[in-house]
């Protein structure tokens, strides 16, 4: 195997195909990255069992082949190169990597007998749906926040993705809060569902830019095309929960709030949770939000302005709950429904394609 490729081209992929690779495989054959020349493109493929990239680059092939070698090392290398051409050729055992232009040479160890590698399956023709790729980072940065960490509740460590006819839902929810938000999609046939792994959007999202992107889910499989990339993840098996039945139906209480001042002010309060209780209060009056948070060190307070004209009530929340979603919405107002200090709240906008539920805490009865 030889071959010559740019610098700047190599590198990018060779970083995502070392996102998939986790370190406790350092001493397995899961530590290297299968890297294949033919038809003047290089192929390159990593894996972790659960999730898979490939991705292939145009080079100027001078010999096919194929060879396994240590992605950290191997990217470290590629890195410390300077910006240009290198070449790369393949003897036996090592992987000889020199700079043209350059009296720079390495050579590392490597594997030559790929049939000890995993056999990564690349997607097969079926049924795909496309959606924006602007559009599902949207979707992934909108509810990936709410995914559980308790890993006995494991069927609730990613994000549900429902297709119907002609929309996509995505859904996450740790059993405190829940994040929801749908998009538009070209019309078809396609109906699909499954749970997606938390570590598998956060791989996605990194690797999005624009364009369209292709899904499919399938045996238990999801499948991503887009670019020159392609990503299959196993799904998490189990159900999901009825998200539908934690949803409230109906509010007494609405209020308009300017993101950006709520969002501040919030960050501000929380500045005094010395002891990381996460909590925080909010006193709604007629025209006004009073946040505060009290600690054994000291208590902050912010008063904002709102569109509110009804009973003054107090809750209590986790603040993370409203920083995280906070973060990611665009519009300047939102707009909070609420029935009383035990129950859901949601936070929402205008726009109607997403919402997040955010269960309260009970506050003491000195706050």
């Amino acid at each position: 195997m030889k071959f010559i490729c740019e610098k700047k081209a190599i590198v990018k992929e060779i970083s995502m195909a070392s996102n998939i690779i986790e370190s406790k495989n350092i001493l397995s054959i899961l530590s290297n990255v299968f890297l294949e020349v033919k038809n003047n493109k290089l192929i390159i493929k990593s894996t972790d069992l659960k999730i898979s990239f490939i991705s292939e680059i145009a080079i100027e092939m001078i010999s096919e082949g194929s060879v396994l070698v240590f992605c950290g090392r191997f990217l470290t290398i590629l890195r410390g190169f300077p910006e240009g051409e290198i070449e790369f050729t393949q003897k036996g055992s090592k992987l000889n990597i020199k700079s043209i232009g350059n009296k720079i040479k390495f050579s590392l160890v490597c594997e030559d007998d790929i049939g000890k590698y995993p056999d990564i399956s690349d997607m097969d023709k079926g049924d795909y749906f496309d959606i924006s790729q602007i559009d599902i980072k949207e979707m992934i940065d909108n509810t990936l926040f709410s995914i559980s960490d308790d890993e006995s509740r494991y069927f609730m460590a990613g994000v549900l993705m429902e297709k119907f006819e002609d929309e996509i839902n995505m859904v996450a929810t740790d059993g405190k809060r829940l994040s929801f938000i749908s998009k538009k999609i070209k019309k078809n046939k396609i109906i699909e569902y499954g749970i997606i792994p938390g570590k598998t959007l956060n791989i996605l999202k990194n690797l999005l830019t624009e364009g369209s992107i292709c899904i499919s889910i399938k045996q238990n499989k999801i499948y991503f095309s887009f670019d020159n990339v392609k990503l299959i993840s196993s799904l998490i098996e189990g159900t999901f929960p009825n998200y539908k039945k934690v949803i409230p139906e109906k509010f007494e209480y609405e209020i308009i709030v300017n993101k950006e001042q709520f969002k501040n002010a919030i960050e501000r309060v929380s500045l005094i949770d010395f002891y990381n209780n996460r909590k925080i209060i909010f006193n709604i009056q007629k025209g006004k939000i009073i946040i505060s948070a009290t600690e054994e060190m000291g208590n902050a307070t912010e008063e904002i302005i709102c569109d509110y004209d009804s009973d003054e009530i107090k809750l209590c929340f986790n603040y993370d709950y409203f920083l995280e979603p906070l973060a990611q919405i665009k519009e300047d107002d939102i707009i909070i429904e609420f029935t009383g200090i035990k129950e859901s709240i949601i936070l929402k906008t205008e726009k109607n394609n997403f919402f997040h539920v955010i269960m309260p805490m009970m506050p003491q009865d000195n706050e």
